[in-house]
């Protein structure tokens, strides 16, 4: 026995509304990993400044000592 008209149009309207929410949810998962993403980007940033200025500080301090000690 095949389903009748009614029941295939109440089929593929479940399948259409399920296909958006799953659409739905992936595009909302793809915005929020690129959204953390790009925050993680930030703060490496940030980390990489600080860090790279304490080198240079600690470079300068060394040349610092080394000219002392030469003289």
């Amino acid at each position: 026995m095949r389903p009748t008209k009614g029941r295939e149009k109440g089929f593929l309207r479940h399948v259409v509304v399920v296909s958006f929410f799953v659409i739905a949810f992936l595009w909302l998962a793809t915005y929020l990993h690129f959204v953390v993403e790009s925050r993680r980007n930030v703060e490496f940033k940030i980390k990489d400044r600080e860090l790279s200025q304490q080198i240079e500080e600690l470079t300068e301090q060394i040349n610092r000592i080394k000219g002392s000690k030469a003289q």
